[in-house]
């Protein structure tokens, strides 16, 4: 697309077509008299990339380490609530009307186990604004 533009969009902070991320991500699995002896797995984690909405619009010239988490709780033996935080960056600068900043991706999803080989899930998301 940079090229088709004659480089144009060079002056805000493209640099490439492609990319590489670095994830570090840590799990923890309770089961507590307070998560009243149901599973609830918490995950944290931290990614340093210089991506554009995840790289589809390909990737800047700095990097940048956000904050990724969610909470996932078993409340009975078919159903699930979780909730996922996706902290995003701002690689390129901005071009009013056209190139605006990311904004942080939040989830929150309910799931029925049906059974060990299925599962039917719904989520609600905001991945801009």
């Amino acid at each position: 697309m940079n090229r088709k533009l004659g480089g144009a969009l060079s002056s805000i902070g493209y640099d490439e077509p492609w990319g590489v991320d670095f994830t570090l991500t840590a799990s923890k699995t309770l089961v507590e008299k307070w998560t009243f002896n149901r599973p609830l797995i918490l995950t944290v984690g931290g990614r340093n990339s210089n991506s554009a909405q995840l790289g589809f619009l390909g990737f800047g010239e700095h990097r940048t380490t956000t904050v990724e988490a969610s909470a996932v709780y078993l409340p009975t033996d078919w159903l699930l609530v979780g909730y996922e935080f996706r902290q995003k960056s701002d690689p390129y600068s901005e071009i009013p009307g056209l190139v605006g900043p990311e904004d942080n991706w939040q989830a929150v999803d309910v799931s029925w186990l049906i059974n060990k080989n299925m599962t039917l899930t719904g989520g609600w998301a905001i991945l801009a604004t």
